[in-house]
């Protein structure tokens, strides 16, 4: 990416979070009115359109969806009129007579009774639908997997920051602690002890900025373009008025209208179909036909005339050696297939549903807990500063109350990510992520 197309990328994510954070409130404003929840994570938002504008997925499944519609175009095309013209003009020299030919046909026909041609509209309709629920399916999936590495980034981000934090604690109390030492306040065993910590820390900061990198680089393989993740806000608290228990006992009912399901109703709708056109394009055949007919060799060639000539044409298969059964058979089999497959999405979809509600119920109950343990090890803190300067702690415990601090300030921040994530779940699994 050259500077001035990175910019501008920046600029145009810059202008939809500072919308997006115009609209928030008013977002949220709606929401306790209409008794709906369109709240969403801002800068995520940013990454969606990204991803729609960029994504190859999108753009593989907007040219499938195009394919059907011309597939349909071109089987609706076989119900209307079929008009054709032949023209000859030659010269033949025989072994008897040498002559000149002329032969011109401009023949048109209709189909009276061919039911095969409209069971193969029918099933083009249908795979047009199909595939216009598959981009839909696909705008969710390409949600849900962007929303997933953003939040998971932010929860490596967490533990970053949390590594550094302890690292400066850790840095300052070696300082002190090689102070105390050269005056024979401190023990070996404690310089020994904290370098260890020390030693332990860096290597976790390094696998640590691998993983963010990694991340990183998944999600811009997944938008189809390069992003800087760094340059985006943190997601902030789920908004308390999300509840996801409202509808608990109606998992099945939610997914109903995913895409995913709705898709394989219309592939399960093409398929019966099918099993009609199998039946059906081996069958009796009726055409209506008229012609325009010139032909002349004075006499020469077999089908010299002149004028016109109209008809019908009746086609009947007589033997086909069990063709029409065998390919009926095989269509039942593939919508057998079909219905297998929607009956297992509606499963997954469900047990995806239930895993965000549960998910969610036990993440907030998690951050009400969290947010008393980071209290309880703030007092704990103040405790081990005060116990150092009269003597009753040593270093090592404020080492200690330091680190559990900051490791609840890092999980609360994972615990908000999650929830994010569980709300982001619940919405997939229902197919309403805001993507577009």
């Amino acid at each position: 990416m050259n500077i001035m197309n990175a910019n501008h990328l920046n600029q145009k994510i810059l202008m939809v979070l500072l919308v997006g954070c115009w609209l928030l409130p008013f977002s949220i404003w709606a929401s306790d009115s209409m008794n709906v929840e369109p709240v969403q994570d801002t800068s995520l938002q940013a990454l969606f359109l990204l991803g729609l504008e960029n994504s190859p997925t999108i753009t593989f499944a907007v040219a499938q969806q195009n394919a059907a519609l011309n597939n349909q175009k071109i089987a609706d095309s076989f119900l209307k009129p079929e008009v054709s013209f032949q023209s000859e003009l030659s010269y033949a020299w025989m072994e008897k007579q040498s002559y000149a030919r002329t032969a011109s046909q401009l023949q048109a026909s209709y189909p009276l009774y061919q039911p095969d041609r409209e069971d193969r509209s029918s099933i083009a309709s249908y795979q047009l639908s199909e595939r216009r629920l598959q981009l839909e399916e696909t705008k969710q999936a390409l949600g849900l997997k962007i929303s997933n590495l953003y939040f998971n980034y932010w929860i490596q981000k967490s533990e970053q920051e949390f590594l550094q934090k302890e690292f400066e604690s850790i840095s300052e109390i070696m300082m002190q602690v090689k102070q105390r030492f050269t005056i024979g306040y401190q023990d070996l065993n404690d310089i020994s002890d904290i370098q260890a910590r020390l030693d332990s820390n860096r290597a976790d900061l390094i696998r640590i900025e691998q993983n963010l990198r990694i991340t990183e680089i998944d999600l811009e393989a997944a938008l189809g373009v390069e992003i800087d993740l760094s340059k985006f806000p943190p997601p902030s608290i789920l908004p308390a008025h999300i509840n996801l228990l409202s509808h608990q006992n109606d998992f099945a009912g939610l997914v109903e209208q995913h895409p995913a399901l709705l898709r394989y109703e219309q592939m399960l709708f093409a398929s019966r179909k099918q099993m009609e056109y199998e039946k059906n394009k081996d069958g009796v055949v009726v055409q209506a036909f008229g012609a325009i007919v010139n032909n002349q060799s004075d006499g020469y060639f077999y089908d010299d005339a002149q004028g016109a000539k109209v008809g019908l044409k009746l086609s009947v298969p007589l033997y086909l050696a069990g063709r029409t059964s065998a390919a009926t058979a095989k269509a039942r089999a593939e919508s057998n297939q079909v219905s297998a497959l929607k009956r297992q999405q509606e499963l997954l979809l469900t047990a995806s549903l239930q895993n965000a509600v549960e998910s969610s119920q036990h993440n907030q109950k998690r951050l009400s807990a969290l947010k008393d343990v980071l209290e309880s090890n703030k007092q704990a803190l103040t405790a081990a500063e005060n116990g150092l300067s009269t003597g009753n702690r040593n270093i090592l415990d404020l080492l200690d109350a330091q680190r559990n601090v900051h490791r609840a300030e890092r999980d609360i921040t994972i615990v908000i990510n999650r929830l994010w994530n569980n709300w982001y779940l619940y919405q997939w699994s229902q197919g309403e992520i805001p993507v577009s």
